[in-house]
């Protein structure tokens, strides 16, 4: 009962008519989407793991938030490393002052939070912040269609002067 309740009182039908045409920056995102994570080592390589995103209006319509889940729900035990494990969220609000959305990282398996700004550039969205290290991070989605985007995530240790791509994010609308 109490869950129930706790959804029912968190999830919205869609964003709030007062974000206008500002919730459009990631309306296209609400919804389900299967993802393929491509995590870059230090050496280069590429590990890849399947797993699922979810997006949704929450708080009356004034944030939206989503779940990374990696590896998918069905493919998870409580053995897994820590490495390439993610059950992680982020909440997505408009800040009318700064003219911008703000965003609110949490990963509770590696205690880490991030607050980042994000911003339409050109056909991307671009979210920035800094880790907990102090390094400046940045997640870039682009290619967004209906059916499909996706995310990139750099890191840069000399405060945005070179950046190395430490994730990408490849994802399709779940069926």
């Amino acid at each position: 009962m109490a869950i129930s309740n706790m959804f029912e009182a968190l999830v919205a039908r869609g964003p709030a008519l007062s974000l206008g045409k500002r919730a459009a920056t990631f309306d296209r995102l609400a919804g389900s989407w299967d993802v393929e994570v491509f995590d870059i080592e230090n050496d280069g390589a590429k590990r890849v793991t399947e797993g699922e995103w979810h997006f949704a209006w929450v708080l009356e319509g004034r944030a939206l938030q989503d779940v990374l889940i990696v590896p998918r729900s069905a493919d998870r035990h409580l053995e897994m490393s820590i490495k390439g494990n993610r059950y992680v969220t982020a909440l997505r609000m408009f800040d009318r002052v700064l003219d911008a959305w703000r965003i609110f990282f949490i990963d509770p398996l590696k205690g880490a939070y991030i607050a980042m700004v994000a911003r339409i550039d050109g056909d991307k969205i671009v979210e920035e912040g800094r880790d907990l290290d102090g390094n400046l991070c940045r997640k870039v989605l682009s290619d967004l269609t209906d059916d499909s985007f996706r995310a990139r995530e750099d890191v840069s240790q000399d405060d945005g002067a070179t950046w190395q791509e430490a994730t990408e994010i490849l994802a399709r609308r779940a069926v």
